[in-house]
């Protein structure tokens, strides 16, 4: 509220929150960004939070002097999983499984207000609100690359990412994939709200 009221009349484009599903999935599933917890369940609660206080900040705004007048919309990075055994029926469920949480959630949510996860054992979660359904006024799309994820056994880490011997790796290190840039456009599309890409590059050292 605080800086929209201050730049509202000459800032026409808002973001509310940059890459939810990274923060959940690093902080709460894999372990790398605080608080450090692996509990994929619990992963998926502080996404649907972070989608709920994206609501609430793109109604207050909208409320506020010049809210009309500004385009708001939710940033999300969005990654593709491909099996990294074609042939292997559980590499394509850890990618099925990794794209609803990770992609799918934050689409059904923005499209039709509603959140429906059913992995029984791993994740369950389902939640729906009239008020979220169409509330972004444009898609901001995050895109770098994709992942081979291969099964493993292992309880709440039920895969590895993996990269292929043909990748031309950054220093990310991501693998080089154009492709997935379109892939990215079309499964966004789908919302039927502009789309802005707000981040794309290669990550180097040297900046060449």
């Amino acid at each position: 509220e605080k800086a929209f009221g201050e730049y509202s009349d000459r800032v026409r484009l808002w973001c509310t929150i940059n890459e939810p599903a990274v923060y959940s999935v690093m902080g709460y599933f894999q372990g790398v960004f605080p608080p450090g917890e692996k509990n994929p369940q619990l992963a998926t609660e502080v996404l649907k939070n972070l989608l709920v206080a994206h609501t609430r900040v793109y109604k207050r705004l909208k409320s506020l002097p010049n809210g009309e007048g500004t385009r708001i919309g939710l940033v999300k990075n969005i990654m593709q999983f491909d099996p990294y055994r074609r042939w292997n029926l559980m590499d394509w469920l850890a990618c099925r499984i990794s794209s609803s949480i990770y992609n799918e959630i934050t689409l059904s949510y923005l499209k039709e207000g509603k959140i429906d996860v059913m992995f029984p054992g791993f994740v369950t979660l389902k939640y729906s609100s009239k008020d979220a359904a169409g509330k972004t006024d444009f898609f901001g799309l995050n895109y770098y690359s994709h992942v081979h994820l291969k099964f493993k056994i292992n309880g709440k880490d039920f895969f590895e990412s993996k990269y292929l011997d043909s990748d031309t790796m950054t220093d990310m290190p991501y693998a080089i994939y154009p492709e997935g840039l379109y892939r990215a456009i079309k499964s966004v599309g789908t919302l039927d709200r502009p789309i802005i890409i707000t981040e794309n590059g290669i990550a180097d050292e040297k900046d060449d």
